[in-house]
């Protein structure tokens, strides 16, 4: 269950940020 946390974080961290 820490594959979906880190992909959940990465993504919205990075769409976040666009």
């Amino acid at each position: 269950m820490v594959a979906l946390l880190a992909t959940a974080g990465f993504a919205f961290g990075r769409r976040r940020r666009a």
